[in-house]
């Protein structure tokens, strides 16, 4: 192989290989220059979409009601009705206590009820001819026994005006000389005292006498009827006052009598058998004179009730009565009541539809005041329960709509939900403040059970047609977002100032201003 001299013979011998060398640098050159020119910046096109602020949590399933139940008082148990894993109605009775005296008092409140529901129908029915009828039988029976009674009154008054006169001057006025006259005398002696009380009080009582004496004579069973007994009783009840009084006083002046030259011994006995025989007759005229009137104003009373009776019905219920008695009724029914609730404290009831999940309970046994006996869980009502950090709680609000997915379906089945409490006070998990949301399945659905994982995205807002932007196209500078719009030319942009609305869990963001449908934004390359 020969030797290549010189410079000119290797460039002449290799200028092949140069002109291959040359043309790869100049290709190379070139692209680098194309591709600092256009490459610089990425361009996007600002288009519509429909945008949705999510804040996603997890949760856990579990029924929408549940309660344990227990007795408000202890008792012992007579009747178990339902066991664990039975569904169960509003309202079904689950287990009884005894309560006989319970059910007893509401027999009687019931009973009472009916009775005033009775009469305040008859009030609003009005009267009936047949009614006024018999109202007016009793009336005029009333009436009758009314003048039998004012008769029986008179005759007792009169027999007891007979039995004071003859206590008075059949028998006391024996020991008086004039004893009818303002000069009454008696005819022996005591303490002077005495003596004058006794002829001044005879005086008076003959006055008295005579008062009585004219009051009976005029007097008749209707005019007592009309005017009363109170007058006559009170003429009545002062002579017989005055009399007793005399009586007694005359007997302690007999009494006190020793036998002398003119008193003998048989003589002061027979005083003492008079005076003794008037105490017991005033004594008696009192008593029956007391009952007599009694049995009058017992009459007089029966009339009346009678007559008013009567009256009532022929002018029928006045509207005071009617309501009168409508209170009468609402306070029966308010019994009613309070004796049904008083029941209910011996009987557990299912508060909602659902199925036992716990029964305790044994017939005959004592159940011990709030001890837990039977448990009940809602069937097909579900709700779901989930933590939301601080940093998104303001976003989340009542009645937001949400996705969910169970870990048990995968994340193809969506079952939709909403949220319908959230909860004022914070509560710490691992430190960080959360607020407890609980959300409803909008339908219910068989395949949801008690205890399932839930994957909840809460849809905080949703704009339809919104300008958008990915959120790193966008810059930040002195509190403001800025975009770089590209010329027409798509070669150079200028910065321009935008405002942004709902951000998406993509990072795609809304542009309400600054910008519009078409068009290109440039994002540099760094």
């Amino acid at each position: 192989m020969k030797k290549i001299k010189t410079v000119a013979q290797f460039v002449v011998s290799y200028k092949w290989w140069i002109s291959g060398v040359v043309v790869i640098l100049a290709i190379f050159i070139f692209g680098q220059m194309f591709s600092a020119k256009t490459s610089k910046f990425e361009t996007l096109e600002v288009k519509k979409t429909d945008l949705r602020e999510i804040v996603g949590v997890t949760g856990r399933v579990k029924s929408a009601q549940d309660a344990s139940l227990s007795f408000e008082r202890g008792g012992n148990v007579d009747g178990v009705w339902v066991d664990t894993g039975e569904r169960v109605y509003r309202g079904q009775t689950l287990v009884s206590l005894v309560s006989d005296d319970v059910e007893a008092q509401l027999s009687q409140t019931q009973a009472l009820l009916k009775k005033e529901q009775a009469r305040l129908d008859e009030l609003n029915s009005g009267t009936r001819t047949e009614e006024v009828g018999i109202q007016e039988l009793s009336t005029i029976k009333a009436k009758t026994s009314l003048t039998e009674a004012a008769n029986s009154f008179i005759d007792s008054a009169r027999d007891s005006y007979t039995k004071t006169d003859d206590a008075v001057r059949g028998k006391i006025d024996l020991l008086f000389t004039n004893p009818r006259s303002s000069d009454a005398k008696l005819i022996f002696s005591t303490d002077s005292s005495v003596q004058i009380n006794l002829e001044s009080t005879r005086v008076k009582i003959e006055d008295k006498l005579k008062s009585v004496f004219s009051a009976l004579s005029s007097l008749t069973a209707d005019s007592l009827i009309a005017g009363g007994s109170d007058s006559l009783t009170k003429v009545y009840s002062d002579l017989l006052e005055s009399a007793r009084s005399f009586a007694d006083q005359t007997s302690l002046a007999v009494n006190s009598l020793i036998t002398n030259t003119v008193v003998t011994q048989a003589t002061i006995d027979n005083w003492k058998s008079n005076v003794y025989i008037a105490r017991t007759n005033i004594a008696n005229a009192a008593s029956s004179l007391s009952a007599a009137q009694e049995k009058f104003l017992a009459a007089v009373s029966t009339y009346k009730i009678e007559q008013n009776r009567l009256d009532l019905l022929k002018a029928g219920p006045v509207k005071e009565q009617i309501v009168a008695q409508e209170a009468a009724v609402e306070q029966a029914a308010a019994n009613v009541k309070s004796s049904q609730a008083q029941l209910a404290k011996y009987r557990l009831s299912a508060p909602f539809d659902g199925v036992i999940t716990r029964q305790d309970a044994r017939l005959g046994e004592m159940a011990a005041a709030g001890e837990k006996l039977v448990s009940v869980m809602s069937l097909g009502q579900f709700e779901m329960e989930a933590y939301i950090p601080e940093a998104d709680i303001a976003k989340v609000a009542v009645g937001n709509k949400a996705e969910v997915t169970l870990d048990a379906y995968g994340s193809d089945q969506i079952f939709p939900a909403s949220i319908y409490q959230i909860e004022q006070a914070e509560t710490f998990l691992d430190g960080v403040a959360t607020y407890k949301v609980k959300l409803k399945f909008d339908k219910e659905d068989s395949r949801i059970k008690s205890g399932m994982t839930a994957n909840i995205d809460i849809i905080t807002k949703e704009v339809k047609g919104a300008l958008t932007l990915p959120g790193r196209a966008l810059t930040t500078k002195d509190g403001s977002r800025y975009v770089n719009i590209l010329d027409s030319e798509k070669e150079n942009y200028t910065e321009n100032k935008v405002e942004i609305g709902v951000k998406d869990n993509t990072g795609m963001v809304e542009i309400k201003n600054g910008l519009k449908e078409g068009d290109f934004v440039a994002i540099p390359i760094r």
